[in-house]
């Protein structure tokens, strides 16, 4: 017997009857259309069904304050056109568009644009609900440009400009416990306490631009009204020409948590404090940043806080006009690796982070040409940095107890390290050279202070008041074990002490140093000729770990791994 073929009408008569077709209704601005305005065409509309509108301004009621009535509809311009169809609110008592009936991603909005929302009414706003705005532009609102409470709405391709007044609360989008998802936006010329305002949900900015506004970019902030956590992750965003506070504000707790990736915020100015991206979390959850550009700001380029702690890796922070990364008041471990700091107008880490118990490191990163290059407090760990041609000291540690920097590179700066009021500082494996101060002691300046050297050079550094490599006074005292240097250049002046043992005091032949009259300088090789006595002697190897010079140079391995996981990272 032959198989009968199972056909479409078979499995109507099976399945029962086929849903019918979705329909497309087409209004026209001037009444004509197959409604008479856009609002009676979402009246009559079921799901699925699409409501183009015929390029031109569409005015007055119904036109305006569009409600989707929980229906999952598209309206959207029939060209495609966003600039050539424009919804005009006339400043009334209205939005341009409204969803609050539940309305998931299936309600649509797109390729239009919505101007003169009134004060209190932004151009499109959701309550509960989860729509897809999509290319839309929202022009000259009075205040905020789009609002969202509560909901997941998908905001794409959009562009948020001009607004006419600002006040405490505007933001070019203004979210409220939401779940947003905002991506491939423009923001223009906003006079806003910021482009995006999420006070707690779930923010996600993904290929976003900023440019032209007065006010932040992102802030992202806990409050008593909210009924969720705030948490936010930023990606692939650029923040550049603006004139605002802060750029990217980041403010949390409780289970806050904040991811910012791959993002530019460069060449912004302000009035007033001028910080490129702050974070501060009093929650639990580590904030991640990871391979953002971060320059010509007017004041610090990174500002870190609070109790979560976090990473910050692969990061270029350069010519910032403050400090390059400011970490400071945090309890929570803070891991800062593979970052290039380089021409900030002042210390290019300021890291007076206060936690005994999970500390602070920075490793594997370049700091160099800034004013003070590190600056420590507490008990971090400098691990694996180059720290060249900084005007101030290459290290400044102030307070510090059980502070350690290792394998480093201290070269070409206004001193080597400046040592306050520290109880307990190792240095160990760190090349200290060609750095030079007008005043007393060329590599180390030590007061009120415990420091412990070992397996290091410290050679080839000046001070034009007295000539020596170290000097300490007001009870200091400092351990040299395993150290290239020349016994004859420490001094103490009145209480202090050194405590010597098996000391190289012969060059170490390092390559091609700098003379030390010309720091600031990033210039010079500091690996180890053939032969360098640094490298035969019974207790260890001495100084940071470089290569040998060959014939052709050097090639100067700070570490194996370090710049190459940063160029790896702008690639993904």
């Amino acid at each position: 017997m032959r198989a009968l073929p199972i056909t479409a009408g078979f499995l109507i008569l099976v399945l029962g009857a086929e849903p019918a077709p979705a329909d497309s209704y087409l209004i026209a601005p001037d009444g004509s259309g197959d409604f008479p305005t856009i609002q009676a065409a979402v009246d009559a509309a079921s799901g699925g069904d699409e409501i183009l509108l015929e390029d031109g301004t569409f005015l007055g009621p119904g036109n305006r304050d569009v409600d989707y009535l929980g229906k999952a509809v598209t309206i959207r311009s029939r060209s495609g056109n966003r600039s050539a169809c424009v919804i005009d609110c006339e400043s009334a008592d209205s939005s341009g568009f409204v969803f609050r009936s539940g309305e998931g991603n299936g309600s649509v909005l797109a390729d239009l644009t919505v101007t003169w929302s009134h004060n209190l009414y932004p151009g499109v706003r959701a309550y509960s609900s989860s729509p897809t705005v999509r290319n839309v532009v929202v022009t000259q609102p009075r205040r905020t440009g789009m609002y969202a409470e509560y909901g997941a709405p998908v905001i794409t391709g959009c562009l948020v400009e001009s607004n006419v007044y600002a006040t405490t609360y505007t933001a070019g989008i203004s979210l409220l416990s939401a779940s947003a998802t905002i991506e491939d936006c423009s923001f223009r010329d906003l006079d806003d306490v910021a482009c995006i305002l999420a006070w707690g949900g779930t923010t996600t900015v993904r290929r976003c631009d900023f440019s032209g506004n007065l006010g932040t970019a992102i802030s992202v902030l806990s409050g008593p009204w909210t009924s969720t956590e705030p948490s936010a992750s930023i990606e692939d965003c650029v923040v550049t020409n603006n004139t605002m506070s802060t750029a990217i504000y980041l403010a949390g707790d409780g289970s806050s948590s904040f991811t910012v990736r791959r993002c530019v915020i460069s060449g912004n100015t302000s009035t007033r404090s001028g910080w490129g991206l702050r974070v501060g979390s009093s929650g639990t959850v580590p904030f991640v940043i990871e391979y953002c550009l971060i320059s010509g700001n007017p004041s610090h380029g990174m500002y870190l806080g609070g109790t979560a702690g976090g990473t910050v890796a692969g990061c270029k922070v350069l010519r910032n006009g403050g400090a390059g990364i400011v970490a400071n008041g945090g309890t929570g471990s803070l891991l800062i690796e593979n970052c290039e700091i380089e021409g900030n107008g002042g210390v290019g880490a300021d890291l007076p982070w206060y936690s005994a118990a999970t500390p602070l490191e920075i490793r594997d990163c370049i700091v160099r040409s800034n004013g003070t290059g590190i600056q420590l407090a507490g008990n971090p760990s400098v691990v694996r940095c180059t720290v060249q041609g900084n005007s101030g000291a290459g290290i400044s540690v102030s307070g510090a107890n059980g502070a350690s920097v290792r394998e480093c590179l201290v070269t070409g700066n206004g001193r080597g390290f400046a040592v306050v009021s520290s109880p307990e500082l190792t240095v160990e494996h760190c090349t200290v050279a060609s750095n030079h101060t007008p005043f007393s002691g060329g590599a180390m300046r030590i007061i009120g202070s415990g420091v412990t050297v070992l397996r290091s050079i410290l050679w080839g550094n000046c001070s034009d008041a007295d000539g020596y490599e170290i000097w300490q006074t007001t009870g200091s005292l400092v351990e040299l074990t395993c150290v290239n240097v020349d016994s004859t250049r420490l001094h103490v002046f009145g209480a202090g002490a050194f405590t010597l043992t098996d000391l190289l005091e012969q060059d170490p032949l390092l390559c091609s140093p700098v003379a030390c009259a010309s720091a600031p300088s990033t210039a010079g090789v500091y690996g180890f000729s053939p032969g360098s006595p640094a490298l035969a002697q019974p207790c260890g190897p001495m100084g940071a770990p470089q290569a040998l010079c060959t014939a052709v140079g050097v090639q100067q391995s700070l570490t194996p791994s370090s710049w190459g996981k940063v160029k790896a990272g702008y690639r993904n």
